[in-house]
C-alpha cells in the first residue's frame, strides 16, 4: 500500500479515545485506507512526539526536547525532522496550527525532502478563525505572527483544505470537507426508561457552548411549568466555563437538575450520557464567537451516530443541505432556552414512533450523510487523480 503522512501539531493529555480531535485525526486517516493508504498520524504529548501507524494501531514514541522559553512546537517540528523518513510517504497531510517561522521551516523541509510527486495538503479547521483569537492574549499574539507567516505558505503547499466555501485561501486552490465521523467506532444509544425527559453535552466548555442558556431556561421551566415532565441536564467536561456554570447552578437552585460528571472515556460516555439522555446539547451561541458562517461541528456528529436528537443555535452545514425534523432549532439571542417548546417538539415525534425507532432512524441519516467517506469525498477524488497513473 502507499503511504500517507498525517501530521497534527496536538498535544495529547490523556487517551486518544478521550479527545475530540484526536479521535477525529484518527478517523480521517483511517478513511484513506479505503483509496490504499497505510498512515502515520503524529501527535505529540508534554514530552514525547507520538506515531500512530494505520491500520496496526501500533504507537512510536519519539523523546522531545521541552524549553519553559522556546514555544513547543519547535521541538516537535524538530522531531519531525529528525526521526520521520519522509522521502518515504507518497501524501502529506498537516493540520493547520496558525503559521510562525517554525511551521515554515517544517514546511520548506517537507518540501525539499518529500519526493517529487508527493503533494501537501494543509487542512485548516476552523476559517476564518480571527474570531477565535480576539479574547485571548497569547492568542493574538500568535494570530500577529500567523498574518505575517501564513502569505509564504504557497511556496510549499499544494492545497489547502477547509470547511469553508472558498475557492482559495492565502492564495492556494481549495479542497471542501465537512467534519464527519467513523460509524464503526459507534453504536446505537440505549433508551431513557425514566419518566423525565435528560439533556446532555460533553465539551470542553467555552461561552460559544451556550450552557447557561439552556440553565436559565431548566430554571424558568421549573418555576412556572413545573413539571409534569422532569427534566435534567447531564454536563461532562472540564473548560474555562465550566466554574461559571457550576456556580450558576448553585444560584439558581438547580442542584437537583444538574450533574456535572467531569471528565469521561468512551465507555462511561454512554453509560453515564447517552444511554440515559433523550436529547443532546450542540452549541446554543456561536454568535458570542463573533464568527459567521456554517458550522461543522464534531458534536453534531456523534449524536447522529449515536442516534439522538439534539438542539442548537445558528446554522450547521449538514443541516442545511439535509433537512432533518428530529433536530430542534434554539433562536441566536442571550434569552434563555424554551424547555416547554423543545418537550412539545420531542413528543410529536414520539407520537409517530418509538425511541428506538428514532435513533435508527438518525443513525441512518448519518450513514448517509456525516460519514468520513462521504465528508472527505472531494479530498480523497482529488489525491486519486492526482495519483492516477502511479
Amino acid at each position: 500500500m502507499k503511504k500517507l503522512l498525517y501530521l497534527a501539531l496536538w498535544n495529547i493529555e490523556d487517551k486518544v479515545s478521550n479527545d475530540g480531535v484526536a479521535k477525529k485525526v484518527i478517523e480521517q486517516a483511517q478513511t484513506f485506507l479505503d483509496i490504499g493508504y497505510e498512515a502515520d498520524v503524529v501527535m505529540r504529548n508534554e514530552t514525547r512526539m507520538l506515531v500512530f501507524s494505520i491500520p496496526d494501531n501500533n504507537v512510536k514514541e519519539f523523546q522531545m526536547k521541552s524549553s519553559h522559553v522556546l514555544p513547543q512546537r519547535k521541538y516537535f517540528y524538530k522531531s519531525v525532522f529528525d526521526y520521520l523518513p519522509v522521502d518515504q510517504y507518497d501524501v502529506i497531510y498537516i493540520r493547520y496550527q496558525l503559521a510562525d517561522i517554525y511551521f515554515c521551516r517544517l514546511l520548506e523541509h517537507l518540501y525539499r525532502t518529500k519526493k517529487d510527486s508527493t503533494p501537501i495538503l494543509v487542512e485548516i479547521p476552523s476559517y476564518p478563525y480571527v474570531g477565535e483569537c480576539r479574547h485571548d492574549f497569547k492568542k493574538r499574539v500568535l494570530y500577529i505572527q500567523d498574518v505575517i507567516h501564513r502569505k509564504k505558505l504557497k511556496l510549499w503547499v499544494d492545497r489547502i483544505v477547509t470547511l469553508e466555501k472558498s475557492d482559495q485561501i492565502f492564495g492556494i486552490p481549495t479542497l471542501y470537507i465537512q467534519n464527519g465521523v467513523f460509524l464503526q467506532g459507534y453504536r446505537l444509544k440505549k433508551q431513557n426508561q425514566s419518566k423525565s425527559l435528560n439533556f446532555c453535552c460533553a465539551a470542553q466548555f467555552a461561552a460559544w457552548h451556550g450552557i447557561d442558556r439552556l440553565l436559565r431556561g431548566i430554571a424558568q421551566y421549573k418555576k412556572h411549568s413545573y413539571p409534569e415532565c422532569p427534566v435534567h441536564l447531564y454536563l461532562a467536561g472540564e473548560g474555562p466555563e465550566l466554574n461559571n456554570l457550576q456556580k450558576i447552578t448553585n444560584q439558581l437552585g438547580l442542584q437537583s437538575e444538574v450533574t456535572f460528571c467531569g471528565k469521561l472515556n468512551q465507555k462511561q460516555l454512554y453509560e453515564q450520557l447517552y444511554d440515559r439522555c433523550d436529547i443532546g446539547v450542540e452549541c446554543l451561541a456561536t454568535f458570542r464567537k463573533n464568527v459567521g458562517g456554517v458550522s461543522s461541528s464534531l458534536k453534531s456528529r456523534e449524536y447522529l451516530a449515536v442516534g439522538m436528537p439534539f438542539i442548537y443555535s445558528g446554522k450547521i452545514d449538514v443541516l442545511e443541505q439535509n433537512a432533518a425534523d428530529f433536530v430542534f432549532e434554539i433562536p441566536s439571542s442571550e434569552e434563555p432556552v424554551d424547555i416547554q417548546s423543545v418537550i412539545d417538539e420531542y413528543n410529536k415525534l414520539l407520537q409517530k414512533e418509538t425511541k428506538k425507532e428514532l435513533s435508527a432512524r438518525i443513525r441512518t441519516y448519518a450513514n448517509q450523510c456525516v460519514s468520513w467517506q462521504t465528508t472527505m469525498s472531494e479530498v480523497v477524488e482529488w489525491i486519486q487523480q492526482e495519483k492516477k497513473g502511479e
